[in-house]
């Protein structure tokens, strides 16, 4: 399969007559992160960890059956809206939920937490694209929630 670029609309002042992502830093330094999958179905079994290995490699991962979605104003399939992941939405903070807004929330089916690692530039990036006008709720970190550090 060929490589695909996103394009940019022409409107569009963070990537004007660009793709998507051209302008990130692929050298850049890496931060772990978590990548969260919903399934599309529900594996009917508690919580738990487990240690997955493919071809050498081997990670954690987390079956999560708690997790919920939290969007502000309606939920679209893109998760365009969701301003919130995990298993206690009452932990949002405030401050991304737009004045005046209704949230919805919609409880996930089974979801799996790995590991990962992401350029910081590209989390930078996405920060940058979902707080500008007319793109998703302002987060305070986007889709891939960086690991706590200790």
């Amino acid at each position: 399969m060929a490589d695909v670029a996103w394009e940019a609309s022409p409107e569009d002042e963070l990537y004007p007559g660009g793709t998507f992502g051209e302008r990130l830093d692929r050298n850049g330094p890496l931060e772990d992160v978590h990548l969260a999958v919903e399934l599309p179905f529900w594996l009917m079994v508690n919580s738990s960890p487990l240690e997955v290995s493919v071809e050498g490699w081997t990670a954690g991962v987390e079956i999560r059956g708690d997790h919920a979605e939290l969007h502000a104003e309606e939920f679209r399939d893109a998760r365009t809206s969701c301003i919130y992941l995990g298993p206690d939405p009452s932990k949002v903070d405030p401050a991304v939920v737009p004045e005046n807004a209704p949230v919805v929330l919609r409880e996930c089916k089974t979801v799996l937490r790995l590991p990962a690692r992401c350029r910081s530039d590209a989390i930078a990036a996405m920060a940058t694209a979902t707080s500008a006008p007319g793109r998703r709720w302002p987060t305070s970190r986007p889709c891939a929630l960086p690991t706590s550090r200790s």
